[in-house]
């Protein structure tokens, strides 16, 4: 563990650790942002992701006012739209399914970058990346935010053919450690504590999607619409108690031998295009009143791990 530790901490792939289909694939991506340390156009669009989240976090506390209500009318139509079209291709002839494993992530990112310091340590390493991550914070007072970070891991794919695939995404994270989520005692007031964590797997349109036929806009560097799969790991709500009740903290532990899994929605993606994948833990923790939240997934050799990007792909005909 020590010498795995030892050579993966903090350091990028290396083009002689990938297979040739891999160290292809991350040429084309890195090309696409060479001379950009921050990854450019990337970190932009997981800023808007974020505060979308944030947004809808904020949402469940109340009514949403006429232009959210809008924009998530127009993602559902987005959405439905690209389901339709990979199901018309479905309807004619297919080549038989294969089957792709990216092993190897090309990036690994914490946003907001602001909550780098949640992560100790990680390591990118042919179908064994991990991280691991520690969360310890108490709030005395009550604190209406709710702070969001994704943990992220980037995988990329090129279509090979020159015709439209239709792909099924898949992947899982490994969680080794424990959470818990408590809140003092209180005279009559109510003390909450809580803290969710879950798995996503996200899909971007990086290179070589062409344009929107309804406004003319690119494509490329866009989220692929509805194509996000979630699974939920824990959702913790540690109770503080008062003078009729006993507090009733709540506390989850993580076996390394269970897997959670995250399935995005079939994806159709154009012959020779360029597509990323992005699988994360996401942690959101809140407090009413006081409270206390621990994410132990660092000491003691726990971490999170994440081997592959699975995809099943059909190839349609000629468009």
């Amino acid at each position: 563990m020590k010498e795995r530790e030892a050579s993966t901490r903090r350091s990028p792939i290396r083009a002689e650790d990938q297979s040739p289909a891999a160290q292809s694939d991350l040429a084309e991506l890195k090309a696409l942002l060479a001379g950009n340390p921050d990854l450019g156009k990337l970190v932009e669009i997981l800023a808007r992701r974020d505060e979308r989240r944030e947004s809808q976090l904020a949402q469940q506390h109340r009514r949403p006012d006429e232009q959210e209500t809008q924009a998530a009318a127009t993602a559902a139509t987005a959405a439905i739209n690209a389901r339709r079209q990979a199901l018309s291709i479905l309807s004619q002839p297919l080549t038989p399914p294969y089957y792709v494993t990216l092993d190897t992530p090309g990036w690994f990112l914490v946003t907001p970058n602001t909550q780098d310091s949640l992560v100790p340590d990680f390591g990118l390493e042919p179908g064994g990346s991990w991280f691991q991550a520690l969360i310890n914070t108490t709030s005395s007072t009550s604190d209406p935010i709710w702070p969001a970070v994704s943990i992220n891991f980037y995988f990329v794919w090129v279509n090979p053919s020159d015709y439209y695939a239709i792909a099924q995404p898949a992947s899982s994270l490994w969680l080794n450690g424990w959470a818990k989520a408590s809140s003092p005692s209180a005279l009559l007031d109510r003390n909450d504590t809580y803290l969710t964590l879950g798995v996503e797997l996200a899909v971007y349109r990086w290179s070589g999607w062409g344009t929107d036929p309804d406004t003319g806009q690119s494509l490329d560097e866009t989220e692929y619409p509805g194509g996000t799969g979630q699974t939920l790991v824990a959702a913790l709500d540690g109770w503080g108690g008062n003078i009729f009740s006993s507090p009733r903290p709540e506390q989850a532990t993580f076996s390394p031998t269970h897997q959670y899994e995250a399935r995005a929605p079939m994806i159709l993606i154009p012959g020779g295009a360029v597509t990323m994948f992005e699988v994360s833990l996401y942690v959101y923790w809140s407090f009413d009143n006081a409270g206390h939240v621990i994410l132990d997934l660092a000491d003691n050799g726990y971490m999170v791990q994440c081997p592959f990007v699975e995809l099943e792909v059909l190839t349609g005909p000629p468009t």
